[in-house]
């Protein structure tokens, strides 16, 4: 477009910036496209607007149908939901006993496990008492045998979930 000379946004041109926008293209990009090329500051000026409706439209298309591929199974999109959406994370726990595995270990080198790896800086201390807490209630409700079936559980669900 000629320096100076004023613009005028057509209806085609708001709908091309505003899908250029949910393309995700910077600024900068839609500036030099549209109406043979524009300034960014005129184009922030004209197509305010277009500029935010356009991304908000994608960011909601795609919201849509990652809710869709959550709810509808696809494991994928059911873990990225629950960490973005609902901030959840993977346990450090699950982690940790999967890593170190607990269960072929007695009481005692299963709880030097937890401090050495807690002095090490390898967990901390949420997590040494998370895994600790587990490791007392497993030998308190559980028979010897039944413990390392639970743990090799833990392990199992870590790999799952990991």
């Amino acid at each position: 477009m000629a320096q100076g000379k004023l613009l005028v946004p057509t209806d085609k041109d708001r709908a091309q910036v505003e899908a250029l926008s949910g393309y995700g293209l910077p600024f900068a990009q839609i500036a030099a496209i549209i109406c043979d090329g524009i300034d960014e500051d005129t184009l922030t000026k004209h197509f305010k607007t277009e500029l935010v409706s356009g991304k908000a439209k994608a960011n909601s298309m795609v919201g849509k149908t990652l809710y869709q591929k959550a709810t509808g199974g696809d494991t994928a999109a059911m873990i990225w939901w629950s960490k973005t959406q609902m901030g959840w994370k993977e346990s450090n726990v699950e982690k940790f006993i999967m890593s170190k595995k607990m269960s072929g270990l007695t009481l005692d080198e299963q709880r030097q496990t937890i401090s050495d790896a807690c002095l090490n800086g390898e967990i901390d201390m949420k997590v040494a008492d998370a895994a600790l807490g587990i490791l007392v209630k497993s030998r308190t409700l559980m028979e010897s045998d039944e413990i390392e079936k639970r743990l090799i559980q833990l392990e199992q669900l870590a790999i799952i979930n990991g």
